[in-house]
Formats: C-alpha cells, sequence, structure tokens
C-alpha cells in the first residue's frame, strides 16, 4: 500500500449513517512484528487517521475490535499486513485497550508489557451505573 493522498477520519466514520456503514469497506490490517502486533484500519481503502492527520494505530486485536464495536462498525474484514505503514509521513496516534475496557492513548497507557493502566486521555467503552442514573443537563 501507498501512502494514499486521501484519508478517513474518525468523524467520518463515527456519523456515517446507517446506509453508509453498510456499504463501506473497513479492513484490519497488521503492521507491526509477532508478538508485538499493531494494527491500522483502512476505510473503503483509504487510512483511518486523526483529524490532524496521524495514521491512527492500535496496539493489539482487541484495542482495534474495541474502537470497532465503539465507531458502530459490525463488518470489517482483514486485509494484508502493510509493514510500510509503520513510517507514516504525519507519525501515529496509537491506541490501546486498558483497565476497565477503555480504550486510551498508548502513551497514557504506560509500558507495552502487563496489564495496561490509562491516567489520561481516557475514552470510556460503556457509561458506568453512576452516569446512568444521572439526570442530563439542559
Amino acid at each position: 500500500m501507498t501512502h494514499r493522498q486521501r484519508v478517513a477520519t474518525w468523524l467520518e466514520l463515527a456519523v456515517a449513517p446507517e446506509w453508509r456503514r453498510k456499504t463501506m469497506r473497513v479492513q484490519v490490517h497488521p503492521i507491526g512484528c509477532d508478538e508485538d502486533q499493531c494494527y491500522t484500519l483502512t476505510m473503503d481503502g483509504r487510512c483511518l487517521c486523526t483529524g490532524s492527520g496521524q495514521l491512527t494505530t492500535f496496539r493489539g486485536r482487541p484495542a482495534v475490535e474495541r474502537f470497532l464495536r465503539m465507531a458502530r462498525v459490525e463488518h470489517f474484514e482483514f486485509g494484508e499486513p502493510e509493514p510500510d505503514l509503520r513510517r507514516y509521513p504525519r507519525g501515529h496516534y496509537c491506541l490501546a485497550l486498558g483497565r476497565q475496557n477503555t480504550l486510551c492513548s498508548c502513551d497514557a497507557a504506560g509500558d507495552c508489557e502487563g496489564d495496561l493502566v490509562c491516567e489520561r486521555n481516557v475514552v470510556p467503552l460503556a457509561p458506568s451505573q453512576e452516569q446512568a442514573g444521572a439526570p442530563r443537563p439542559n
């Protein structure tokens, strides 16, 4: 895969209407080495990037799958490995799965070994029971 000029963004994925979700082709591509496997996503052949143009990468398959569930992407496939994307011109934004099933930046997750702990940049996966019962602000 060459570094594409056009990219897909998180916002585009998040706000896609249901009919679009059913027709878009989302692929998960390995970009790492065996035990230190990282992944990236393509949407209709375009790399998934942050709003600032960084390639979105994921440390481990559970992080990819959690992100896709959060984005309400039900159907995806595994694509060819893309080791060239380890050197992306605008850099990477890495997400990892931390404790309590949260996604966080790999920098915030701490050491790659063992249990990941998210201290900042936490994206909760489901509202807590406290939040579920709290009244909504007007």
